[in-house]
């Protein structure tokens, strides 16, 4: 049997968070690594393991400014999926969908959307083009970026 992880909550103290992340992965090490990076950046974090736990924090009333999922998830909640049941809840948050998948699989939440708050984050990406993403700028195409570890594509 897996054994559920509890949702986890980063907030760097003493210093006022710029935004309020979502931040939904199903690998650990990544999802630890990742929503760390974010709170030293002074971004307030709650990260989740799978779309339905990312799902009813947001229906518990978090009300995040981005959300950062990845694509392929266990659960019924698929990243592209979730990210469609949220911007129900989160009309004017910033979505970023992770994979490190080519575009064969399902991104309709976003390719359908008409706004610029919609973006695929291809990994693995460097930090820096999550940061652009997340000040409202589109990074330059990167090919081959790292964020400096290797990174499981899932």
């Amino acid at each position: 049997l897996k054994n559920k992880q509890k949702d986890i909550f980063f907030e760097q103290e003493g210093n006022r968070s710029t935004q309020k992340i979502l931040l939904v992965e199903d690998e650990a090490p990544l999802r630890e690594m990742i929503g760390r990076y974010l709170t030293m950046k002074g971004h307030s974090v709650v990260s989740c393991e799978d779309g339905d736990s990312a799902f009813k924090s947001v229906s518990d009333g978090y009300e995040a400014d981005t959300v950062l999922t990845d694509l392929v998830m266990p659960g019924l909640r698929q990243g592209s999926h979730l990210l469609s049941d949220l911007r129900e809840l989160l009309p004017e948050a910033t979505m970023i969908l992770m994979t490190g998948y080519a575009f064969n699989h399902d991104t309709s939440a976003l390719s359908s959307s008409d706004d610029s708050n919609s973006h695929i984050l291809q990994k693995p990406f460097k930090f820096s083009e999550l940061e652009h993403l997340l000040h409202g700028e589109q990074p330059a195409p990167n090919p081959k970026s790292e964020m400096g570890v290797e990174m499981t594509a899932s």
